[in-house]
Order: C-alpha cells, then sequence, then structure tokens
C-alpha cells in the first residue's frame, strides 16, 4: 500500500484531488489552518510514497532554484510526484519543464512591453555614461587631446586615467575631415 497525499495552493484545485479519489483529509491546501508542504512531509513519516499537486510544482516555489531544491528533497525521501491538472506530463523532465515555462512567462508576457522597457534601460544607462564623461573634463578638452597628432591613443587613455576607453574616444570626440 502506497501512501497518497495531495498539496495546492488554492481550494479551487480541491475538486481535482477528489476526482483522482483522495479523500479530503488527505489533501492539504497551503495557508488553510497550519497546513503548509511541510505538514504535508511531515505526513509520510519518512515512509516513501506519491505526491499530488495541482495545477503543476509551481506550488512548491516561485523560482527555479526553490522547485529544483524542494524535488530534490522529495527524490531523496524516494516520494514521488503527480500533476493531477496536466497528465500527460509523466516524466520528471517534463514537470520541471512546463513549470520553468510558466515562471519564465511571467516576467514580461509581452514581448513590445519588454523591448520598450529594455530601449528605456538602454537610453538611461546612454544618459548616465555621457554624464560621466562630462564629469571628467569638458568636451572641447578631451577632444584636442584626441585629435593632436602628436598624442598617440594609448597616451590619450592614460591622460584620462582610463576613465574612457579607447573605442569610446574614436567614437564620440574623433573629429574626421
Amino acid at each position: 500500500m502506497t501512501i497518497e497525499r495531495a498539496y495546492c495552493q488554492d481550494k479551487e484545485h480541491i475538486a481535482a484531488f477528489r476526482a483522482y479519489g483522495l479523500p479530503d483529509k488527505l489533501i492539504y491546501v497551503d495557508g488553510r489552518g497550519a497546513e503548509d508542504l511541510e505538514r504535508c512531509l511531515d505526513s509520510f513519516r519518512g515512509r516513501q510514497g506519491k505526491l499530488l499537486v495541482a495545477p503543476d510544482l509551481t506550488v512548491f516555489g516561485d523560482s527555479k532554484k526553490a522547485i529544483t531544491e524542494t524535488m530534490a528533497r522529495l527524490e531523496r525521501a524516494k516520494i514521488g510526484v503527480v500533476d493531477v491538472i496536466n497528465p500527460q506530463d509523466e516524466t520528471l523532465a517534463e514537470m520541471l519543464a512546463r513549470a520553468h515555462r510558466r515562471i519564465d512567462g511571467k516576467r514580461f508576457p509581452d514581448r513590445r512591453k519588454a523591448q520598450r522597457r529594455g530601449r528605456l534601460g538602454a537610453l538611461a544607462k546612454a544618459q548616465l555614461a555621457a554624464m560621466n564623461r562630462a564629469g571628467i573634463d569638458a568636451t572641447w578638452l578631451i577632444r584636442q587631446i584626441v585629435n593632436d597628432p602628436d598624442v598617440t591613443w594609448p597616451t590619450a587613455v592614460r591622460i584620462l586615467d582610463g576613465k574612457i576607453s579607447e573605442s569610446t574616444l574614436r567614437r564620440h570626440y574623433l573629429v574626421t575631415a
């Protein structure tokens, strides 16, 4: 006889466990009374068994690290995991892939929004770099150093104490006729 317990975070998934054939006293809902994942796992009392989860492995945490650590702990305790909402995921790798996709999709569900936020960040970073360059010395002085034929590129970088790279000097301050 294998021990079966169910664990979920929302009451809406209790019906799926009931349909699976599990009585209410073996269903642990996070936050209901003193129920949490630790209480559910303690109920196995060191014996191997099966843990039913719903909707997927994200019930173990919001990060890939938390899910992986919990799954490793369950594997060491010889507790198998079954996803009752997604029975097509038969292997551990399929269940982990589904959870990882769900976690990755939370950050930027809209690609256009992600691009817009990335562009704003890049513009802010460029403005900050320009302000830092302006704080070193006046632009005309840097142009004079860069465009002087007697000053080599390594010397120009050394004069500016290495705070502006050679490529930045070429890109922003070199005047070509």
